[in-house]
């Protein structure tokens, strides 16, 4: 089960809970905010359990970074892994009625570091609209402090073991305090590598926010949540789609 697939099963077991159904055994049907924060931590250590850390992400990764008026490049990375995927923790959880039985749910996830790195990547394109960019070789990015919130209006149906959901709306933001990028053999030629690695490192959070963007405008997000327990098709149940 891939990262992104976790988080939506994060998601899908808590739309569960406040269903007050017995998907959630033990819980209660309408808790404060402090112990749902509580109920989404245990539900987060239960799935983080069998994540690896330093976890392999998909390879290779292929970016494309279009920031106007600061950088439009294209970032190829293989082998990449990012450390410190065991340190997430939920923070500062809450959730309303929306009507017609949908819940709002708002979910906060904070990590004091993250730590990406790649043996291998190839950069190319322009900076500041048209300085070239070019470089390959290992590289890493330390992201410091990086908190991560999705926000969904839903629904969710339980009959038996058979789970349907109808995801409304989620948004995604990603902040935070800072990250150091270095670049290894980025611009070879020159003495310009050490420039550009702060030069990214200083618009980190430009970059989060155009990414972000990105992922809400794309509604991709919706249709993953969507896709896991499609209406009339779906035949899982949620206890064996988190077993590790």
């Amino acid at each position: 089960m891939g990262p992104t697939t976790r988080l939506g099963m994060v998601v899908v077991m808590v739309l569960a809970l406040l269903q007050g159904t017995q998907a959630a055994p033990g819980y209660l049907q309408s808790p404060g905010n402090d112990e749902f924060t509580t109920i989404i931590n245990e539900i987060l250590t239960f799935i983080l359990n069998s994540v690896d850390d330093p976890l392999n992400l998909k390879d290779p990764l292929n970016l494309r970074i279009d920031a106007p008026y600061m950088a439009d490049v294209t970032l190829y990375m293989e082998k990449t892994t990012l450390a410190g995927v065991k340190s997430f923790t939920a923070h500062d959880c809450t959730y309303d009625d929306a009507g017609n039985d949908k819940k709002s749910v708002v979910l906060k996830f904070q990590s004091p570091q993250l730590k990406i790195k790649t043996p291998a990547y190839v950069i190319n394109g322009t900076v500041v609209d048209h300085i070239d960019l070019h470089g390959k070789g290992p590289a890493s990015f330390i992201i410091d402090d990086f908190d991560l919130s999705v926000a969904v209006k839903g629904i969710i149906n339980i009959s038996g073991k058979v789970i349907t959901m109808v995801v409304d709306s989620a948004i995604i933001d990603l902040e935070m305090r800072r990250w150091t990028v270095d670049f290894e053999g980025l611009m070879p030629e020159s003495d310009l590598g050490e420039v550009f690695n702060e030069f990214f490192s200083e618009h980190g959070p430009e970059l989060f926010d155009i990414l972000e963007d990105k992922i809400n405008k794309s509604g991709k997000l919706v249709e993953f949540l969507n896709s896991l327990f499609p209406p009339k098709t779906s035949a899982a149940t949620l206890h064996s789609d988190v077993e590790p």
